[in-house]
Parts: C-alpha cells; structure tokens; sequence
C-alpha cells in the first residue's frame, strides 16, 4: 500500500468513515501476469488442438493421394506406406510434434519418387493411367485444406509467443513442450504447402501430356 493510500485509510478511519482500497484498482496479491499467461495457455493450447485436427484431415487426403500416384507408377512398397499413413490420420492418431515430422518426412519422400517417375517420363499401363486419375481430388482436396491452415498458423504463434514471454522460468519448459506440435507446424509447413503446390502443377503437366483426364472437381481447386 502506498503512502498517499495509508494516509487517505487513516484518515477515513479517524473520521469514522469505510474506506473501499478496491476502489483504487490495486494489483492482486500473487501477480497478475502468471494469472494472464495462464490463460493465454488455454487458449494457445486450444487453437493447437484444432489445427492439429485440421492437419491430419488435410494430410490424410495428400496420403491417400499419393498412394494412388505410387501405385500408378508401380511403387507397391511405397504406397502401401501412404496408405497406413492415411489409416493413422484418419484415426487422429498423429498429434504430437514427432509423429508430424515422421508424417512429413514420409510425404516428402513420396512426392521425391513421384517427382522422379513424372520427370523421366515414365509411361503408364493402362491400371496405372486410372490410378493416376484417381489420385487428383483427393490431392485438390489436401492440398486446400493445408492452405487453409496458415491463416490459423499465424493466430496461434502470435497467441503462443505471447503465452512463452510471459510464462515464468519453472514453466517454460513443460510450456514449450506443450506446444511443441504447433511450433513445428508454425516453422515448417508454409515450406510444406509450397512443394505441394509445385508438385500439383507437375501433376497436371503429366496428365496433359500423357492424355490423362482430369477430375473437373479437382482440376477447379488446382
């Protein structure tokens, strides 16, 4: 309690008078900014929850996607790997910050294989042309999805940044961990979105021309 206050308490006590110290908006005793990250927590941990699940909704159709372009171009071992990843994300299975990485270091080395047989040009029976067609909606379909995630990205580093300033030395750490599956996603998957967006591109160049229908549902999201 200030000076200025005791002197204006003891002087309402003198006189007979009840004095509200309330009044003059004092902090509460236990300070207010552990109080404040405390809450900021909630709602950090809360917007991970949810693009989390919007992750592995967007993921499970690129997996499921690009099972279909490997078995196309005849990689049978590696697709039948997209196609557990699918299962595991369907399932929302995948929600922890390694469980994501492990996710997208299988995505990348499907989309490297499927780069490689695009590339060389490789020539399609006619099982592997229908598998190839198939493959578009769902990749058009994964492919909105994730970019619709960077938009709540953005929403959740700036609620989480400001959650780690002000949480106190002890609980940084647990913190930190925490929010670890956002933190990775905040730092990795801009870059993500953008090797999928190139990747479609070279999808429909394939189609054109190796005479390759295109899904109208897909080729209007692509």
């Amino acid at each position: 309690m200030t000076k200025k206050l005791s002197a204006i308490v003891m002087a309402g006590v003198l006189l007979g008078v009840s004095v509200n110290i309330h009044a003059f908006d004092l902090p509460k005793m236990g300070g207010g900014k552990k109080q404040e990250a405390s809450t900021g927590s909630a709602d950090a941990s809360s917007m991970q929850e949810g693009i989390v699940r919007q992750y592995d909704a967007a993921s499970k159709e690129l997996a499921t996607a690009q099972a279909r372009l490997l078995s196309a171009f005849g990689l049978k071992d590696e697709a039948a790997k997209l196609e557990a990843a699918a299962n595991a994300l369907g399932s929302g299975t995948v929600s922890t910050a390694d469980e994501i990485k492990k996710n997208a270091v299988l995505t990348e080395a499907a989309n490297k294989a499927i780069t490689e047989k695009m590339n060389d040009k490789t020539v399609l029976s006619d099982e592997g042309r229908k598998h190839y067609a198939s493959a578009f909606l769902p990749y058009a379909k994964g492919l909105v999805a994730t970019n619709k995630i960077l938009p709540e990205l953005k929403k959740f580093s700036e609620a989480s940044s400001s959650q780690l300033k002000n949480a106190g030395v002890m609980d940084l750490p647990k913190l930190k961990s925490k929010l670890s599956a956002g933190m990775y996603l905040v730092s990795n998957l801009p870059g993500h979105v953008g090797m999928l967006t190139s990747t479609s591109g070279k999808m429909l160049t394939y189609a054109k021309e190796n005479k390759i229908e295109v899904p109208k549902d897909a080729s209007s999201m692509l």
